[in-house]
């Protein structure tokens, strides 16, 4: 059963009591939640929100948790490339699942600034089709060629990101691969792991 949208409350200096949304309450705190998302609509409402954070004061790091797997490419690619392309540091930090195009997004955050929670799994896979792409053998020709440029430009961008050789990253791609939060660090999608304090 779906939680639907949680509610913050509040109040002003005159005791007025108001009700507005977590996400919101959370952006205040310069922290955004990329979960799964299938519309460029969404992709750029995170964009927004970056550029955002950052006409608000560059000087303040921006914290990224990631729980999602998105396997369309051209649903992340911007995403990535502003999180490059702004002056604030972006801490990301997956926490459940990183999957798909999302472990990019985790591996894009700030050098040194990219954790993982001990249970998280980060997973790389190929770049897949939209769903519906039809139309005459042309067509398709097109979409094929145009997921194998994808998949080009993912190759370069996690070897960018991790370090690891492009020959390495086009084996792995070949189908899906998990990671624990250890082997992660070792590939390099994450600088550090977040280990919980002790509860008493």
């Amino acid at each position: 059963m779906p939680i639907g949208y949680p509610l913050v409350k509040a109040m002003d200096k005159d005791k007025f009591l108001s009700y507005f949304l977590l996400q919101n309450a959370f952006l205040d705190k310069r922290i955004l939640f990329l979960c799964n998302y299938e519309d460029p609509t969404d992709e750029s409402t995170y964009i927004a929100m970056l550029l955002y954070l950052q006409t608000e004061n560059s000087q303040q790091p921006v914290f990224f948790y990631i729980n999602s797997a998105i396997t369309f490419p051209n649903l992340c690619f911007g995403l990535y490339d502003t999180i490059l392309q702004l002056k604030v540091d972006i801490s990301t930090i997956c926490l459940g699942l990183a999957g798909g195009m999302s472990s990019l997004i985790l591996a894009a955050g700030t050098k040194g600034q990219r954790f993982a929670l001990p249970n998280s799994r980060i997973m790389m896979q190929e770049p897949q089709i939209e769903s519906g792409v039809n139309g005459q053998a042309t067509d398709l020709d097109i979409e094929a060629k145009e997921l194998a440029d994808s998949k080009n430009i993912l190759i370069n961008l996690y070897h960018e990101r991790t370090g690891q050789s492009k020959i390495i990253i086009e084996k792995d791609l070949q189908r899906p691969r998990y990671f624990s939060a250890n082997a992660a660090k070792e590939y390099g999608f994450i600088d550090s792991i977040l280990i919980p304090s002790t509860k008493s």
